[in-house]
């Protein structure tokens, strides 16, 4: 790769133009740069009412 190659990615690329999701990208807690990859991959796999469902079971 050369530099104008490097730089017209930079730019123009649609894989770089991407928007993210701040609380997936950034977030202390549930962001790719601050918690495992096997962490944060599972985190799409839980239900809508997840949260909901773990503070009633640990409150019965």
């Amino acid at each position: 790769m050369d530099q104008a190659t490097i730089l017209a990615w930079i730019d123009h690329h649609p894989h770089n133009l991407m928007p993210l999701c701040d609380v997936h990208h950034r977030h202390k807690y549930y962001g790719i740069h601050r918690v495992s990859y096997p962490n944060w991959a599972a985190a799409n796999l839980y239900r809508d009412d997840f949260i909901k469902s773990i503070k009633e079971r640990i409150s019965e």
